[in-house]
C-alpha cells in the first residue's frame, strides 16, 4: 500500500477523533473488524481514579471506581453488508467524597449495520442506555435517564494485517432525569494506530476525547496490548491517562478485557 493511501486513511480517522466529541465504546484493537464467530462474550474489569476541583472549597477531590462490564455481541457472517448488535450491563463499586456504593449501573443495548470497503471495516450503531442503576443514594450508580446514541466504529488493515488504524465516533442525545434535568449532549471520538508485534501480540496507542455541548471536555491517551490465545479467546490490557480537561474529571485507569468467541 502506498504512503499516500496511508495518509488519506490517517487524515480521515483524525477527523473522526477531533471533531466535536463525546462518549462511546471506542478505541481498542481491531474494533471494526469481523470476529471469527457470530457471537462474542466480552468481560471487562477496569479501575479508574479521577480528580476534580470542588468549586466551593477549591480542593481537589478524588473518586475511585471499579467497574465490571459484561457484554454480549452478535455479528452476521462474512465481510459484506450485514448486521451486528450488543448488550452491556455494568456493575460498579464507587468510592467518592460523598460516600461509597456498589451495584448495577445503566443497561445499554445497540444494533446497526456493518460491512467492509476494501481494507476498511466499519460498524454503525444506534443504542439506548436505560436507567437501571440506582440514583437515590449519595453516590449514584446510574444517570436516572434514557440516552440515545449514534455511533461509528472502524478499523483499517493493511493487506498483510500487520498495521491497523482504529477509529470511533459517538454522538449521545441525553434524556431528562427524574428531576427534569437534561444535561448537555455529548460527542466522543477515539483514534488508535498500531499493529502486530508477534504472531500472538498486537499493540496500539492513540487518543480519546469527550466534549459536551457546553464545551466542557476531557482528552485522554490510550494504550492497548492484546494477546491472542486462539481464534476463540484473546485478552487485552488497556491503559488510559488524562491529558487535558475543562470542568470534567481527569485521571487514569487500567482495564483488562477477556473475550470469548463462540
Amino acid at each position: 500500500m502506498r504512503f499516500k493511501n496511508y495518509l488519506l486513511i490517517l487524515i480521515g480517522s483524525l477527523i473522526l477523533a477531533i471533531a466535536p466529541h463525546t462518549k462511546a465504546y471506542a478505541d481498542d484493537i481491531l474494533k471494526g473488524a469481523k470476529t471469527p464467530t457470530n457471537w462474542q462474550f466480552d468481560q471487562r474489569v477496569s479501575y479508574s481514579s479521577q480528580e476534580k476541583k470542588n468549586k466551593i472549597t477549591g480542593k481537589e477531590e478524588k473518586t475511585r471506581v471499579l467497574t465490571t462490564n459484561t457484554l454480549l455481541k452478535y455479528r452476521s457472517d462474512g465481510d459484506k453488508l450485514g448486521v451486528w448488535g450488543f448488550t452491556n450491563l455494568p456493575y460498579k463499586s464507587i468510592d467518592a467524597p460523598t460516600g461509597k456504593e456498589s451495584g448495577i449501573g445503566d443497561f445499554t443495548i445497540g444494533v446497526g449495520p456493518r460491512g467492509r470497503f476494501g481494507n476498511l471495516y466499519w460498524q454503525l450503531y444506534t443504542s439506548l442506555t436505560m436507567p437501571t442503576g440506582e440514583t437515590e443514594g449519595k453516590v449514584p450508580l446510574g444517570n436516572g435517564r434514557t440516552d440515545l446514541s449514534l455511533g461509528l466504529l472502524s478499523t483499517y488493515l493493511t493487506d498483510d494485517q500487520k498495521f491497523e488504524i482504529d477509529g470511533a465516533l459517538e454522538y449521545k442525545i441525553t434524556g431528562e432525569n427524574k428531576l427534569d434535568i437534561n444535561p448537555p449532549n455529548e460527542l466522543y471520538g477515539g483514534l488508535l494506530a498500531g499493529g502486530k508485534l508477534t504472531e500472538k501480540i498486537r499493540f496500539a496507542t492513540g487518543v480519546t476525547g469527550l466534549l459536551n455541548e457546553n464545551h466542557d471536555y476531557v482528552l485522554n491517551s490510550r494504550t492497548v496490548l492484546r494477546y491472542t490465545f486462539s481464534k476463540r479467546v484473546h485478552l487485552e490490557a488497556v491503559f488510559d491517562k488524562g491529558l487535558e480537561s475543562r470542568d470534567m474529571p481527569k485521571g487514569s485507569s487500567i482495564g483488562i478485557f477477556v473475550r470469548y468467541n463462540f
